[in-house]
């Protein structure tokens, strides 16, 4: 009788173990280490990371989702000059999330790395998210998507150390104390063109630059609300370039523009008042 009770316990894990192999997801981060490969599982459970000059995309059009792991990890990660490539479709865009711990990142390029993406749909579910972070010389370009974050400091582009991005058809939307739709600084660039950004909270801000970096826009539909929000500002010698741009304060007090040490254009058709920037 015991030995009974032994094979149906065996049997059982197998049929488990059947389940898992066929539920078309990868559950530990995938790694890349160098070497060109295509994404071939549905789902990525804790995330991809590209390695030594690795180069990674998928089947354009592909039901695909990847999550991040936790605290400082990323569902997408390029690192020792990789490339990642990533296209989804207009009525199937790839799927992007963090977990709800907190401090993770949707796509995170470094080290002289490029991350191409489009048609993505990045939701962030944690305080103190990012849903692009490019450090270190890397590059990102990102069309056709939405970047989503409530929380405490959400961030939507975040841009330093002599990083890259290039965004086309984007709507970004943050929302929490202290949230960013755009954050950029040491002599980084971000061009951003036919864009909405959305930024809500306390003390939020739309496009924040400082320490050398310089921002270009064209066709920009920014909004901010909240007390003490401002829609751009600049500061330690950074740029900020609007044209054919439009910009709405939804709550009271709130600024269109804050300007520090720096020098700024703005061509759109609300002018802000002039203030210290806090970061």
């Amino acid at each position: 009788m015991r030995y009974k009770k032994i094979t149906i316990h065996l049997l059982r894990l197998s049929a488990l173990t059947i389940l898992i192999h066929s539920g078309g997801g990868f559950s530990e981060t995938q790694i890349f280490n160098g070497g060109t490969s295509q994404l071939n599982e549905s789902s990525y459970l804790e995330g991809i990371e590209a390695r030594n000059q690795a180069q990674v995309n998928n089947r354009p059009g592909q039901p695909l989702s990847l999550s991040s792991g936790g605290n400082e990890k990323a569902a997408v990660k390029a690192s020792g000059e990789s490339t990642v490539t990533l296209e989804g479709a207009e009525d199937k865009k790839i799927v992007v999330e963090t977990q709800e711990v907190g401090r993770s990142y949707g796509f995170w390029a470094i080290e002289n790395s490029t991350l191409t993406a489009k048609q993505i749909a990045i939701t962030l579910k944690g305080e103190h998210d990012t849903a692009v972070a490019v450090q270190t010389g890397a590059k990102v370009d990102i069309q056709n998507s939405t970047l989503s974050s409530i929380g405490q400091k959400a961030r939507g582009i975040v841009a330093s150390e002599d990083a890259k991005v290039t965004g086309n058809h984007l709507d970004i939307r943050v929302e929490g104390q202290d949230a960013r739709a755009i954050r950029i600084e040491g002599n980084s660039t971000v061009d951003i063109q036919n864009s909405t950004l959305s930024s809500h909270g306390k003390n939020a801000f739309g496009i924040l630059a400082f320490a050398r970096a310089k921002v270009t826009g064209n066709d920009l539909d920014i909004k901010v609300g909240g007390q003490g929000a401002n829609a751009v500002a600049t500061n330690g010698n950074a740029t900020i370039h609007l044209h054919d741009s439009h910009i709405q304060t939804l709550a009271t007090p709130s600024r269109g523009a804050v300007f520090g040490n720096r020098r700024h254009r703005h061509d759109s058709d609300h002018h802000g008042r002039v203030s210290p920037c806090r970061r």
